[in-house]
């Protein structure tokens, strides 16, 4: 059984990836209504955390009907239903199970074509991509000789499939023609659906040709549906796409009359109590946007009432949140903070089944709260003496919910609740002498830092917004990755600078802090920030600097001992990619410090590394090869001579050892300028890997200078009585102070990632 399989919790949420209408998902930005309006429930049957299976007189007459089947055929048919019901709770891995037993029981193709859709749509909804595409690829060459209705689940299958793997334009065409079968046949209510969800696809390709036209067709058709629960569920969808039109592609404000109509006229014929809910909070959405708070906060405890009514947790929080946003605006700061905490709380229950809702829930559904959470509990902090016990116990619950939150976060790129779990809980790192550990708190109006040493936080803060400094950000990333653009990135690398660390400087200074451990977050993760100018000095050359997603996730922080390296790179230009006629100087210089096996060129094979990372007979893996983290950690890889080796790939080779690699070191690899998932992948190699710590550039520079700062970090290494970052700084420091490499493109992007000492 896979790790993803493993994992899969079969009492989750009826919370589904893609657009099927039969799991909807409708997810807007915070600039979309100051909320995610995710409506996971508009057309799936909300589930009660306090059911079982064994109380579920649905299930249980489902599952008679399967043990009672008289035929392979007839018990085919049952696990169908079965399953369609399994899917509507969110009990996925179980919908699974019966799908495949479907399959094995199938006598003809009818049935087997029907058992690959459905089974092809589960895994679409656990991330079983591979799978899914593989069995809805087989069906699809044998489309035209499906019955309508297995028609009409393929196209919907295959985009989802599509939406899940980010190509909305295909996802757009397949619902598009889902919707022309629907229409051929008849069906309006599975047309619109069809229609609901292809134009949801161009959206989040920002394709608006027409939107308008498109959403006064899509509401006129809509209405044409007979009155009732399932035109309701639609009316919300057409409201919630007619709302995104307004605030993220500035459409004329009549469009948001429609989307107000919309709701008003699912909110009187919803018969089901979860539709009610979702449109009773986007009620109260629209009235908060258009000022009117009263009766917007109204709407909200309406709809926070209805969905406690039916234990719908997963709109439970989002109402809470929203409540939270409204009290504030009412200046109900004291209540705002109360409903903030209970967003959090409720979320905290089902955050792994809303990150598996889709790949955009983490930045629209689970950090917004998070750090709304965190806005609201620091200006409490602010307004307590400092350094008191009060002010303490406030920061440091901060701290802990945005450890939670990195975790979350990390969890959310590998799609893998399990690529967390090892490590959680760990935060002996905040009580290392001489280390600070400091959390970057971007926010829409102002940007806090909090920073904790020798058991005591401190927080600082600057009041410049969160679009400002990710500007600055991006201006810097720039000035520094080309050696040809001279000193342009000094004013970006001081306002950083300055907004950071200017009035941390004293505090850190009275705390003998020598080394700065970063866990940052969005943009920040794509600089080095190291390069971070006081008008005289690099940060570098006051700290040592380490980086990690969480210190919760540094499964150890011990001392280690260098023992042996296996060392593999390439020099020849293999799979388009350049040569790197450095790395034989950097085999041979490396080989010279610390005893070693070594792979080069052809010998540096797939087989070969996945083999030699598996063997336990040396601490530390240098791989001088080309490397890409992408926004998509499938998409992820290390270069060997005849193939690329992916961070799965990665993880199953050193997932074998008995004894955790020490160190990783990646010396050519890169991340995209500006690709803060990217960079999150970059950072969480060390995780992945299940090393304690990795060595990695955010950019490939010359192989030279790469050479020469491994050669470097080594021979520090070897020395002792340094830690790893200490050496990384020694290196770095080296590279800056001679002429030839002096600027950051060359020393800056080393990143020292995970266990630091």
């Amino acid at each position: 059984m896979s790790v993803n399989e493993l994992c899969r919790r079969p009492d989750a949420l009826a919370i589904t990836r893609g657009f099927a209408l039969d799991g909807f998902v409708l997810e807007g930005s915070r600039s979309v209504l100051g909320r995610a309006l995710v409506v996971l429930a508009l057309l799936s049957v909300t589930l009660s955390l306090q059911a079982t299976p064994q109380s579920d007189p649905e299930l249980a007459a489902l599952r008679t009907q399967v043990a009672h089947a008289r035929s392979p055929q007839q018990q085919v048919q049952a696990l169908w239903a079965l399953s369609d019901s399994l899917i509507d709770r969110g009990d996925l891995l179980e919908a699974e199970r019966s799908l495949r037993l479907a399959g094995a029981n199938s006598r003809d193709a009818a049935q087997e074509h029907g058992t690959a859709i459905r089974l092809g749509a589960a895994l679409t909804m656990t991330g079983s991509v591979d799978e899914a595409r593989t069995l809805l690829q087989s069906v699809d060459v044998a489309s035209a000789s499906l019955s309508p209705d297995d028609l009409l689940r393929l196209r919907q299958a295959e985009g989802d499939l599509a939406v899940r793997n980010g190509d909305f334009a295909a996802a757009a065409k397949d619902f598009e023609a889902e919707a022309e079968a629907a229409h051929a046949m008849g069906a309006t209510s599975a047309e619109v659906r069809a229609r609901i969800n292809s134009q949801r696809a161009r959206l989040d390709q920002k394709n608006i040709a027409g939107l308008e036209q498109n959403l006064q067709s899509l509401y006129s058709l809509t209405l044409s549906l007979p009155p009732g629960e399932q035109r309701a569920k639609l009316l919300l969808a057409v409201g919630t796409l007619s709302e995104r039109a307004v605030q993220e592609f500035q459409s004329p404000l009549p469009q948001r009359a429609q989307a107000f109509l919309a709701y008003s006229r699912a909110e009187k014929e919803a018969v089901a109590v979860a539709t009610r809910t979702n449109a009773s909070g986007l009620l109260g959405g629209l009235y908060e946007d258009e000022g009117r708070n009263a009766e917007a906060l109204r709407l909200t405890y309406q709809a926070i009432s209805l969905a406690q009514s039916i234990n719908a947790q997963d709109q439970l929080y989002r109402w809470e949140w929203q409540a939270g946003e409204i009290e504030e605006k009412l200046g109900k700061n004291s209540q705002a903070a109360l409903s903030f905490d209970r967003a959090l709380f409720t979320l905290s229950g089902i955050r792994s089944d809303v990150l598996q809702s889709s790949r955009q829930a983490f930045g629209l559904r689970v950090e917004p709260v998070y750090l709304a959470y965190a806005d609201a509990h620091l200006r409490e902090a602010a307004a307590l003496a400092v350094g008191g016990a009060d002010q303490q116990r406030v920061l440091r619950d901060v701290r802990d919910k945005l450890e939670s939150l990195k975790q979350a976060e990390v969890q959310d790129y590998f799609d893998n609740s399990c690529a967390v779990s090892a490590a959680v809980g760990n935060d002996r790192g905040t009580n290392i002498p001489g280390a600070a550990i400091v959390y970057p708190i971007l926010l829409s109006d102002r940007t806090e830092v909090l920073i904790e040493t020798g058991g005591q936080l401190r927080r600082f803060s600057s009041p410049v917004s969160r679009g400002e400094l990710t500007a600055t950000v991006r201006k810097l990333r720039i000035g520094i990755e080309r050696p040809n653009a001279g000193d342009q990135y000094r004013q970006s690398a001081q306002a950083l600078y300055k907004w950071l660390f200017a009035d941390a400087a004293p505090w850190l200074a009275g705390q003998k802090v020598n080394t700065l451990v970063f866990v940052p977050s969005g943009p920040l993760r794509t600089v080095p920030l190291a390069v971070l100018l006081d008008g005289s000095q690099f940060l570098i050359e006051r700290y040592a600097i380490a980086t990690t997603p969480a210190i919760t996730l540094i499964p150890t922080l011990v001392t280690p001992t260098t023992n042996r390296v296996l060392i593999a790179g390439l020099t020849k230009s293999v799979q388009g990619f350049a040569a790197l006629p450095g790395v034989n100087t950097e085999i041979r210089d490396i080989g010279a410090i610390f005893p070693n096996q070594s792979l080069e060129d052809e010998t540096f094979s797939l087989s070969s590394i996945r083999k030699d990372l598996s063997e336990p007979n040396f601490s530390v893996a240098h791989l001088a090869t080309h490397g890409e983290f992408s926004a998509d950690h499938r998409q992820s890889f290390i270069l060997t001579y005849d193939s690329r080796l992916t961070m799965d790939g990665l993880q199953s080779a050193l997932g074998r050892r008995e004894d955790p690699l020490d160190l990783l070191v990646l010396s050519a690899c890169s991340t995209a300028a500006g690709d803060d998932r990217a960079a999150l992948g970059l950072a969480g190699v060390a995780i992945q890997s299940g090393a304690k710590s990795a060595l990695a550039s955010l950019w490939s520079i010359s192989d030279e200078a790469t050479s020469s700062l491994m050669v470097s970090f080594y021979k520090s290494r070897k020395a002792g009585g340094e830690t790893k970052a200490q050496s990384l700084r020694d290196a770095q420091l080296a590279l800056l102070r001679s002429p030839t490499y002096s600027h950051p493109s060359y020393w800056a992007p080393y990143l020292l990632i995970g266990n630091w000492l």
